[in-house]
């Protein structure tokens, strides 16, 4: 079964989307801020991430970069925002996020994101580095 990582400080967006990414099978993880999105991340080394870019504890952007260098793995990571900013859009690409949703975004184009992002065969995974 494959893991999935919500990194998310808004409770009933993390648990929403938690739920659905549950029924569609997945192992569900969720941190509420960008220190335990690290730990949790290290900790469990999971097979894609969906990270909130505006949270406490370092932010999004910090988070990323620290998944980058902390975990031995390359994982797929989606960003969500309620940013409407182009450079925050072009920065998260840059640091090679796989997909990113501005809020308020449908969480079941996210889960077919995370299901398209893990369902490719192992070597064409594009990674979060």
């Amino acid at each position: 079964m494959k893991t999935v990582l919500v990194v998310e400080d808004d409770a009933p967006l993390a648990l929403a989307l938690s739920l659905r990414l549950k029924r569609k099978g997945y192992r569900v993880l969720t941190a509420h801020d960008a220190l335990a999105g690290v730990s949790a991340a290290v900790r469990e080394s999971p097979d894609l991430m969906v990270i909130d870019l505006m949270m406490p504890a370092g932010g999004g952007f910090s988070l990323v970069e620290r998944v980058q260098r902390q975990v031995p793995k390359a994982i797929p990571i989606i960003v969500t925002t309620g940013s409407k900013e182009d450079h925050v859009l072009r920065r998260a690409l840059d640091m090679g996020v796989v997909a990113f949703f501005a809020k308020p975004y449908d969480g079941e184009q996210v889960a077919g994101m995370v299901q398209a992002v893990l369902g490719r065969a192992d070597g064409e995974a594009r990674p979060a580095r």
